[in-house]
């Protein structure tokens, strides 16, 4: 019986973020659950790693497709593993997370997004927009919503 077990799910893309769930992987000396399409793509890569696995049961720690990184699904995960898990830490790797501080709770499981990104920082755009001084930016994601452009482009320094 588990009193704190706990899963952790690590959002990818079908290629993408492989460094941070192999990083996890060899911190916590623990092998990542893949599923079996995840693998193939990996091979086809020539990505073959000790800490990879297809085997879910050998491994608390699981490599997700970003669709899963909703608090419903992450939920339903729970229920088809909470045999096993009472808890579940989503991790969400990504470039458009300028603070160490994009962590939510929902319940028993805990979603925190990590900056992250094998292109730019945040910190490294500003500074090329203030090296080229751009006099616009049009944000072409998380533009959905007019308060969060507004604070993005406040963080870059322009209007």
């Amino acid at each position: 019986v588990c009193g704190v077990c706990v899963c952790v799910v690590l959002r990818t893309f079908q290629i993408g973020k492989e460094r941070v769930f192999l990083s996890v992987a060899e911190r916590l000396k623990l092998p990542v659950f893949v599923e079996k399409q995840k693998h193939s793509i990996l091979k086809a890569i020539d990505l073959h790693h000790h800490h990879i696995t297809t085997d879910k049961s050998s491994t608390p720690i699981r490599v997700a497709p970003i669709f899963m990184l909703s608090v419903p699904k992450l939920l339903s995960l729970l229920k088809t593993e909470g045999v096993n898990y009472s808890r579940i830490v989503a991790i969400r790797p990504t470039g458009w997370t300028h603070s160490a501080s994009d962590t939510k709770q929902y319940g028993p499981v805990k979603v925190i997004g990590v900056p992250y990104s094998e292109h730019s920082s945040f910190s490294e755009l500003k500074q090329f927009v203030h090296f080229i001084n751009a006099r616009r930016v049009v944000p072409t994601v998380n533009n959905s919503n007019g308060e969060s452009v507004a604070k993005m482009l406040m963080d870059l320094g322009v209007k």
